[in-house]
């Protein structure tokens, strides 16, 4: 026998920092296609739409999926990553060197 759950409504709270990173991924070019899919399925359960209209989205979605397209040339990666080694450097010195060239403390 097949027992049916009752008709009940989670409540989804999220920190402001968590909702941000929800609409950073959900609209990242970088974000796997199904991270920014349940994303966006969150964030409309958060702004209040039923199972019925996120199932519509998600029907739609599946009906003319938008695949992925990288528009960053080689020249902006590598100067992303580069930026993102300086960041870090500043952060945390040394951290940025390869493993056989950090140095080591005087004991």
């Amino acid at each position: 026998m097949i027992s049916l759950m009752p008709n009940t409504r989670l409540a989804i709270t999220l920190q402001p920092a968590e909702r941000t990173q929800l609409e950073k991924w959900g609209s990242s070019q970088g974000t796997p296609q199904q991270v920014a899919l349940r994303c966006r399925i969150i964030l409309g359960a958060l702004a209040g739409q039923d199972n019925v209209s996120i199932e519509e989205f998600m029907h739609a979605w599946n009906e003319n999926p938008k695949p992925f397209v990288c528009k960053a040339t080689v020249t902006d990666i590598i100067q992303k990553i580069d930026r993102t080694r300086a960041k870090v450097e500043q952060i945390k010195p040394g951290s940025t060197l390869p493993r056989g060239k950090k140095k080591v403390a005087n004991l």
